[in-house]
């Protein structure tokens, strides 16, 4: 697979999903769950239909992840939630029109909010995305563009930036981006797509919770975001999710040199 090639494909794949959300966004009186189900879907379907093999190009895409590597991925993404929320309130800060969205965000997390049961929304804001987004942007979009890129920060910034990117929201944009780069590494120090999905679906149950216990808190709006005390307590994820991140760079140079 040639890097043009590689490129090509991933642009179309991306392209499609993203237009597909775009569209159904904007269509009247569908039901809501199908705007999940719809994209998600072509975030599975699509890399098969452009002949993508992830047992023929990455022999251990599905190994069994080891303990340590569970509890490294578990304590990451625990770590990052109150930085991917920090972020995401210091760009609504900037961005007109935050309280309302998160009013609209809130309203959707709810049970009812998509016009089913609890356990199906757990499934389709949590469950559904970790799956069907990690094999895309980590599995698919990673492992292709290794294969056809010599560069090796292509892959992770790339699919990051386009994971950031499909969701079209400004207000999460940067967390995204940021977010996309841990799971990026996670799969490529682990090379195993249940790890990142299993941060993903972590990270999304976390969000779900957050939102139901902090709504009244979030509708009222940012107090205190540039306190002294809120920068300081920030310090300390960011501090342990810094220290993981270098441990798992660490390893993969290695692996790359023995490799």
């Amino acid at each position: 697979m040639t890097q043009n090639n590689s490129i090509i494909k991933i642009l179309i794949a991306s392209g499609i999903c993203f237009l597909s959300g775009f569209t159904l966004s904007r269509v009247r009186g569908l039901a809501p769950w199908l705007l999940i189900t719809i994209p998600q879907s072509c975030f599975l379907l699509l890399p098969f239909m452009l002949r993508f093999n992830p047992v023929k190009l990455e022999p251990t895409f599905f190994r069994k992840p080891e303990c340590k590597d569970i509890l490294l991925v578990l304590l990451l993404t625990i770590s990052f939630a109150p930085l991917a929320s920090f972020l995401t309130s210091l760009s609504g800060h900037f961005l007109p029109g935050f309280t309302e969205h998160l009013q609209k965000i809130n309203a959707m997390a709810l049970p009812g909010g998509l016009g089913v049961s609890e356990p199906a929304l757990f499934i389709l804001l949590a469950l559904l995305p970790a799956i069907c987004e990690e094999f895309f942007f980590r599995g698919y979009l990673i492992t292709a563009l290794e294969r056809g890129s010599p560069s090796r920060t292509l892959p992770l910034f790339l699919s990051a930036f386009l994971f950031a990117l499909i969701h079209m929201d400004p207000y999460y944009f940067t967390a995204l981006f940021c977010y996309g780069i841990i799971l990026g590494i996670i799969f490529l120090v682990t090379r195993s797509i249940w790890l990142t999905a299993l941060s993903h679906l972590i990270n999304n149950s976390l969000s779900l919770l957050a939102l139901r216990l902090l709504a009244e808190d979030a509708a009222r709006g940012l107090p205190g975001l540039f306190s002294l005390s809120a920068v300081l307590l920030m310090m300390i994820p960011l501090t342990l999710t810094a220290v993981i991140l270098i441990h798992l760079t660490k390893r993969h140079r290695e692996r790359r040199h023995v490799l």
